[in-house]
């Protein structure tokens, strides 16, 4: 961490090179890499590749400059740049940080799928408690997380074929991952012994690998009701059929996965920072057989809350857990939740 005064005397300095740069004769070129209209002109690549290459435009971009392009590119480019209520998800402390480490800052950001890139620099303050954390571990190609151990391993962007969702689906900076790990209480964090889930993205793999977390460390409410796909137009099987990536309604967050048999399985998250408790609904298909036959015209709706009930009131979910009822209403709507929570 810097100095105040050194950092001060760095802005100071920062000052001055605009200032330089705008009391000079101006070249014609210098119009097009500068300023804060031209952000789009110039990829982060392409300001890396003009310090390599060339001489007189490495000059042009200094702390300054580099500061406020990789800002630009956490606010704009795709990915999980926001939470729901619209504050930025990932900053540098950009102040304190020169043109060594914002070059650092910049390499890492721009080598791997923006998504994966993130986490590679949050990962760590994702903290599990006893010193566990999100953490990434490289051997070549091989990439582990939470543990640097076999079987610990995140396959990025695996073999899909052709006319799987998530491959159809498959987003460039948050592509498709597979995954054995897992937490149980028993054995805490290991290796699932079932073949590995394929998650929808990067960033569905680490939230549903948080959500379950929570769940088995935690005292957790719940009600659970089979309901068959179709009913309200449809409103469960569009749900888990739907691009993962689409946003839900009434919901902060979601996640996906699909196991190697076919079954598919999404999380939606009801609260956010702003509650005093956690709530999420979790659907999954099942399977019933008649007569040898899989038939997957149901699906499992799980309500899971946090949410203190209310003192002195016994029975029904919906009358012990207003709050989340209501929440879930919004989701769910009428049919199915007065199905899930009764009249």
């Amino acid at each position: 961490m810097q100095h105040p005064q050194q950092q001060t005397d760095q802005q100071q300095a920062d000052q001055q090179q605009e200032q330089q740069s705008q009391n000079q004769e101006q070249h014609p070129f210098v119009y097009i890499f500068l300023g804060r209209r031209t952000f789009y002109l110039l990829s982060l690549n392409d300001i890396l590749r003009l310090r390599k290459i060339c001489r007189w435009l490495k000059e042009l971009f200094g702390a300054l400059q580099l500061r406020q392009r990789l800002s630009h590119s956490l606010c704009t480019q795709a990915g999980p740049r926001r939470t729901a209520n619209g504050q930025q998800l990932l900053t540098f402390d950009e102040q304190q940080m020169g043109v060594g480490d914002l070059l650092a800052a910049l390499c890492a950001y721009l080598a791997d799928p923006r998504v994966l890139a993130q986490l590679k620099m949050v990962g760590r303050h994702i903290d599990f408690g006893n010193g566990v954390t999100f953490q990434l571990f490289h051997h070549g190609n091989t990439l582990r997380a939470v543990k640097d151990q076999d079987g610990f391993e995140m396959d990025i962007n695996p073999p899909l074929p052709a006319n799987h969702p998530y491959q159809q689906h498959r987003q460039q900076h948050n592509p498709p991952v597979r995954s054995r790990i897992t937490f149980v209480p028993a054995l805490g964090w290991h290796m699932s012994l079932s073949r590995p889930l394929a998650y929808s993205s990067v960033s569905s793999c680490v939230k549903n690998i948080v959500i379950k977390h929570f769940e088995v460390t935690h005292q957790i409410n719940f009600t659970r009701r089979t309901i068959h796909r179709h009913v309200d137009n449809n409103r469960l099987d569009t749900l888990l059929t739907q691009s993962p990536h689409t946003p839900v309604a009434g919901c902060t967050t979601t996640t996906s996965y699909r196991t190697t048999a076919g079954f598919t399985s999404r999380s939606l998250v009801l609260t956010g920072a702003s509650h005093s408790f956690v709530a999420w609904i979790y659907i999954v298909e099942a399977s019933f057989y008649n007569f040898g036959q899989p038939i997957h015209n149901f699906v499992i709706v799980w309500v899971h809350t946090t949410e203190p009930a209310v003192s002195g009131v016994g029975g029904a979910f919906k009358d012990r857990f207003p709050q989340t009822t209501r929440l879930a209403r919004v989701v769910l709507g009428t049919i199915i939740s007065a199905m899930v929570f009764g009249q």
